[in-house]
């Protein structure tokens, strides 16, 4: 985000691939419908001087430091040109789990839907405490954790999602991790045709 007084800038595909000149969040709700890769940004410190990284998380300190970036701008200029190449790495940190990266996915999950459910963006805070997954994340729960910690982890990811207003299970089914991830992506599928 590049910031000069109150106009942003956010370089790279824009949706639709198109270029989208002085919107807010509140206008092009599109514009916060993935909030990975805060490093496709430009930022000036007016923009972020009120926006901080959140200590103690291992997984989304970024989305939730980029959420507030766009939150915080007056407008925002999404221009289809690459500033930064970004290379991933299937061997990278961010590629490996462990019972506290899960925990803090749901986490970030749930502070993203506090942040834009309070501004008004229900449909983009619904998006990202119940459609932003990647069901292959999910599905290795039950393989890289301990069993005490993959019920810990789903009884989290239940808590959380009914906090959201989204019911997972059956009242009274405890609902694993496969049959979370069904719902999810149900909800997933539909979103996708309305929101």
């Amino acid at each position: 985000i590049f910031e000069d007084g109150s106009r942003a800038v956010i370089a790279g595909f824009p949706p639709e691939h198109k270029e989208i000149i002085n919107t807010t969040p509140f206008e092009t709700t599109a514009l916060i419908e993935n909030a990975e890769g805060f490093w496709t940004c430009l930022y000036r410190r007016v923009i972020v001087r009120n926006c901080r990284f959140r200590d103690g998380l291992t997984m989304g300190e970024d989305s939730l430091f980029l959420l507030t970036c766009y939150l915080h701008s007056l407008s925002i200029s999404w221009v289809d040109v690459v500033v930064y190449r970004y290379i991933q790495n299937e061997y990278s940190a961010m590629n490996s789990f462990n019972f506290k990266k899960y925990c803090d996915a749901i986490e970030w999950r749930e502070k993203a839907w506090v942040m834009l459910n309070g501004q008004g963006l229900h449909e983009r805070a619904a998006w990202f405490a119940h459609g932003y997954w990647n069901p292959k994340v999910l599905m290795s729960v039950d393989s890289l954790l301990e069993r005490k910690e993959s019920l810990e982890v789903q009884n989290r990811l239940r808590g959380m999602l009914e906090r959201t207003g989204f019911k997972p299970m059956d009242e009274g089914k405890p609902g694993s991790i496969a049959c979370i991830l069904e719902k999810l992506t149900d909800y997933k599928v539909g979103c996708r045709k309305t929101c």
